[in-house]
Parts: structure tokens; C-alpha cells; sequence
């Protein structure tokens, strides 16, 4: 991971300036990551909802940064495809 030296470079690296251009995201965030803040995730969706851009969030209870881990790889694989299978039926109804 890059340490950024320069406070200059900080608008760079925040999404939310750049919201105006995603097209429909999926915010997943496990809420026991201990490296990402839930905030800036809530943030993100703020930036979204201003820029009137349809999104989702999903936040996970109980998951970490990596949710791939060993502990957490069953659980996350369930959800997302759970998930998975919602926003593709909600899709092919919009069709």
C-alpha cells in the first residue's frame, strides 16, 4: 500500500470527486474492517445520492478488510451470492 507524502495528492485518491462519473455501483463494506472506515463508505453514497446516481451499499456485519480469509470466505462467498442472484432478477425485471 502507498503512503501518500503530499497533502496535494489527497483529491486524488477520494472517489466521492469522482461520483458524478460511476454508473450504478455496488458499495460492499464489511463493517469489522479495521482499515477502511464504515464512514467513508457512507460518504461515497452521500457523493452518489447528490449527484442523483442510482447505487446500492451492502454493508457486512461482522466482516473484515478481506473478507476472502479462511474465517470469513464461506459466509462472504454466501452473501455475494445471494446478492448476486437479487440484483440479477432485479435487472431482468427492468428489461
Amino acid at each position: 500500500m502507498a503512503i501518500l507524502s503530499k497533502t496535494r495528492e489527497l483529491p486524488k485518491t477520494n472517489l466521492c470527486n469522482e461520483a458524478n462519473k460511476l454508473e450504478r455501483p455496488l458499495l460492499i463494506h464489511g463493517l469489522a474492517d479495521d482499515n477502511v472506515v464504515a464512514a467513508h463508505t457512507f460518504q461515497l453514497s452521500q457523493a452518489l445520492l447528490e449527484a442523483g446516481k442510482p447505487h446500492e451499499v451492502l454493508p457486512l456485519t461482522g466482516l473484515p478488510y478481506d473478507p476472502t480469509r479462511n474465517c470469513c470466505r464461506e459466509p462472504f462467498t454466501n452473501t455475494v451470492e445471494f446478492y448476486t442472484k437479487i440484483f440479477r432478477k432485479r435487472t431482468q425485471e427492468n428489461e
